[in-house]
């Protein structure tokens, strides 16, 4: 009747040493799954900021190349538009 006994306790813990396993395991999932979805949401505030920061400079580039240009034909005169020649 000792066998049995050891037998019964031997699988007790066993599946309690299985069941928190199992559950350690799917609180590590998880917490690699809301890492995971932490970063994309990140990643994608990221390339948001970086998309409107390039439509900016954009949309902004041929104002200022225009301003920069009459300052500079205001100065140098019609021999800034003709250039070095090239």
């Amino acid at each position: 009747m000792g066998i049995p006994a050891a037998s019964l306790c031997v699988a007790i813990v066993s599946t309690f040493t299985g069941i928190a396993s199992l559950l350690h395991a799917k609180a590590t999932r998880k917490e690699a799954s809301l890492r995971y979805e932490a970063n994309k949401s990140e990643a994608q505030a990221g390339n948001d900021k970086d998309k409107e920061e390039l439509d900016k400079s954009v949309a902004l580039g041929p104002p200022v190349i225009q301003g920069t240009y009459d300052k500079n034909f205001s100065m140098i005169g019609p021999r800034f538009a003709e250039g070095d020649g090239t």
